[in-house]
């Protein structure tokens, strides 16, 4: 990602005093796709302790959010910067997608929602 996309993020987790959230949710997303690509997850919800504990989002200050996490900064970045945190994370989708799914997330925009 380019420095200016870096800056955004940074600012964007400045602001809701969330310093590192896109890199652990990013974190975590992998994590998580590694995990259900290994076992060739297929089922409805299993929980996010499925995965391993990284906290509680009603009880601890700053669990990480993973692919839902993600989707939020997304929505929040300019254009560019969304574009290139993007290819990051679709890099990670398109794993998941091709293990697990099938079908592209632009048939079901919010599919990684079915992981919990």
């Amino acid at each position: 990602m380019s420095a200016a996309t870096l800056a955004e993020i940074r600012r964007w987790e400045r602001a809701r005093d969330r310093p590192g959230a896109v890199a652990r949710d990013l974190a975590w997303w992998r994590r998580q796709a590694a995990e259900m690509c290994r076992r060739r997850w297929h089922g409805a919800g299993t929980g996010p302790y499925y995965y391993g504990y990284y906290g509680c989002e009603c009880c601890e200050y700053d669990a990480p959010r993973g692919r839902a996490g993600l989707a939020d900064v997304m929505r929040a970045l300019s254009r560019r910067a969304r574009r290139e945190l993007a290819a990051v994370v679709h890099a990670v989708d398109a794993r998941v997608l091709a293990a697990t799914y099938g079908p592209g997330p632009e048939e079901d925009p919010e599919w990684w929602e079915r992981c919990w």
